[in-house]
């Protein structure tokens, strides 16, 4: 069936290579209009390979890359694909070739939530409490690692969290604290979690003008689904 866009969607797949910010809700096409702008470009003549597309889980990833082979397979005949990768898949491969110059080494472990949960659990059993219950430890575990993950999903530094005045305050300080710990646990092992991968790429990219203008050279679109 021939995909015919709507007038948004037109607008947004014919708009020149300048940066856009577009809203759109659940249901209204975005994946099909990311594909459609993707090809149009490269029909106008970007090359494939200069081309990024980023989304945030592998099934989604993976569907990009079957659709834009679908619509491109003059180019996939010729070995020649858009470059498609998820956020910690991109932030993976900055890390692995310029991490040195924030303290990731090239060959760096990245566990899984198993290994993450385990190292939250030694966290929480090398800590002292005051307001919070240690009865039921699991559950401390799993909010310690939430909090992790919030915090940086957002670039916060556990060690910046404050004791406050009241009882939820206390206990976030402490779960912040776990975190805290948690971290250096990761630090001596020389292990990285998927949260790291974002957070580590981030400080790369803002402290290092040099590997933010290599990256940019190489490529002429991004388009980044759900950022």
């Amino acid at each position: 069936m021939t995909f015919v866009p709507s007038s948004e969607q037109a607008a947004i797949i014919n708009a020149p290579l300048a940066p856009l910010r577009v809203a759109a809700g659940a249901g209204t096409g975005k994946t099909t209009t990311i594909v459609e702008r993707l090809v149009r470009v490269i029909n106008d003549g970007v090359v494939p390979e200069r081309a990024l597309g980023l989304t945030f889980s592998n099934k989604a990833a993976e569907e990009l890359t079957d659709r834009l082979r679908e619509r491109l397979p003059e180019f996939v005949a010729e070995g020649r694909d858009v470059e498609v990768n998820t956020y910690h898949g991109f932030a993976y491969n900055i890390l692995r070739e310029f991490g040195a110059l924030v303290d990731v080494e090239r060959d760096s472990r990245i566990i899984g939530p198993g290994f993450t949960i385990g190292l939250y659990d030694r966290a929480v059993r090398t800590g002292s409490y005051s307001a919070l219950d240690l009865t039921a430890p699991l559950k401390r575990v799993r909010e310690a690692a939430q909090l992790g993950q919030q915090l940086a999903g957002n670039l916060v530094d556990p060690a910046t969290i404050t004791p406050g005045s009241d009882e939820v305050a206390a206990k976030r300080y402490e779960l912040a604290g776990i975190v805290a710990r948690y971290q250096s646990i990761k630090r001596d092992l020389g292990v990285l979690d998927y949260s790291d991968l974002i957070a580590k790429a981030h400080s790369l990219v803002t402290s290092y003008t040099d590997v933010v203008t290599s990256i940019r050279e190489r490529y002429d679109t991004a388009l980044l689904d759900e950022y």
